[in-house]
Formats: structure tokens, C-alpha cells, sequence
């Protein structure tokens, strides 16, 4: 069976950059950094618990992507019997810069529960222009962690520009299903409708995530932050 362990991610006190032709994009984390504290303080939320931002560049273009981990407490059980169960749910919004501000132009989320915990995979979370189309795809991997014997999925979703404006955005997702506990499991990569639509290179681009992932063993389950 692929074994999932839990690592280290990144130094979560950096900011970290990437840059390609026409394409920069960086990494930058919550622990207080001053990039971090810019950003929020003008375009965002502060009481959000954002663990991320990823801040991308192509041309005249600029996005900025929040990622959230809203964490929840919930308390169960009657007189003398209480247990407290604690969980999270994961959001990312996506936005283009323009001169009035911030358009929201893709929004993820998905909730946990007692039993299950999605998890970002934060360094496999990106930008890229595969096709060097100039317009920059996004990508957002995360995994299906839960209890039990059930298989776990492990999902690239991609966000890819379906005009030549920036600012409106198409859906793609492919999902590797990772061995549980039962006898029949076998890993298998399911997709969705939208991605035969996708250019060969951004396909390409979303499933060599998937291989390195699988290939490097580095799935991240039951992240704190």
C-alpha cells in the first residue's frame, strides 16, 4: 500500500519564489512576515486564519491567492460524558487585481468533519502556463484524508482562463484514488468532464503533480496550522 506519512512542508517563516518566462509567482506564510502582514492588512480579512498566499504575476496581470483553514470545535456527548471533537474546513479564493481592487474569480472549499480532514498540499499548490498561452493556470492539490478503510483521494483542480480578459476561469479535476484498507483497493486516477477540454500541456502539467506526489511518497495528512 502507499503509505501516507506526514512531513515538514517549507520553512514557514520564508517567502518563496518561483519565476518562468513571462510567469513569477511566490509562496509567502503566515508566520509574520512582513509580505504577509502587507497583504492581509489591505486586501483581506484579518480574523481569517489564511496559511497561505500565493501571489502570481504574467504581464499586466496580477492575482492573489488566499488559502484558509478554518478551524472548528465541536463539543458532543450528554452530562459527565462530553468529548470534544476538533476539525477544520479548507477555503481558497482566487483573485485578479484591477484598478478597483480584487475580483474573485475561482472559490474552493471543503469541510471536515470528526471523521474526515481535508488537507492542502501546499507545495504542490502552484501557478504555471503550461501552454504558454500567456495566461497562467492555477493549481490547487489537496487530499481526502479520513478514517477507517475507505480510499483517499488526492485531487488536482485546476483553474485555467477561458478568455483573453483574465478574469473568467474554467474548472478541471482529476482525482487519484489511493488504496484504504479493503482487499480489492488498487490506485486509480478518475477525471472530470471538463478535462479532455484541457490543453495536452496543462493535463500533462496537472498529472505530473500527481505522479510526484506518488512517486515521492509525500502526502501530508493532519496538518495543525
Amino acid at each position: 500500500m502507499h503509505k501516507i506519512i506526514q512531513i515538514l512542508l517549507i520553512n514557514m517563516f520564508a517567502t518563496i519564489s518561483y519565476a518562468q518566462e513571462n510567469l513569477n509567482f511566490q509562496y509567502i506564510f503566515k508566520k509574520d512576515t512582513d509580505s504577509y502582514r502587507e497583504i492581509i492588512d489591505k486586501n483581506w480579512d484579518q480574523s481569517k486564519n489564511v496559511t497561505m498566499i500565493l501571489k502570481a504575476d504574467i504581464g499586466s496581470a496580477h492575482y492573489l491567492w488566499f488559502f484558509e483553514k478554518e478551524n472548528k470545535v465541536d463539543v458532543k456527548g450528554g452530562a459527565g460524558e462530553l468529548s470534544t471533537i476538533k476539525y477544520h474546513n479548507l477555503k481558497a479564493n482566487l483573485m485578479l487585481e484591477d484598478h478597483t481592487g480584487l475580483i474573485q474569480i475561482a472559490r474552493f472549499q471543503d469541510f471536515g468533519n470528526e471523521v474526515y480532514t481535508p488537507e492542502f498540499q501546499y507545495p504542490y499548490c502552484l501557478a504555471d502556463d503550461a501552454d504558454k498561452d500567456g495566461k497562467p493556470e492555477f493549481y490547487l492539490t489537496y487530499l481526502g484524508a479520513s478514517d477507517g478503510l475507505d480510499e483517499k483521494p488526492l485531487k488536482v483542480i485546476i483553474y485555467s482562463a477561458s478568455n483573453l480578459n483574465h478574469d473568467k476561469y474554467t474548472k478541471s479535476k482529476a482525482t487519484a484514488w489511493y488504496p484504504g484498507g479493503n482487499e480489492n483497493d488498487v490506485y486509480h486516477v478518475e477525471y472530470d468532464a471538463n478535462w479532455n477540454k484541457l490543453p495536452i500541456a496543462i493535463q500533462e502539467r496537472g498529472l505530473k503533480i500527481l505522479n510526484d506526489i506518488r512517486v515521492q511518497n509525500v502526502l501530508v495528512a493532519g496538518q495543525t496550522n
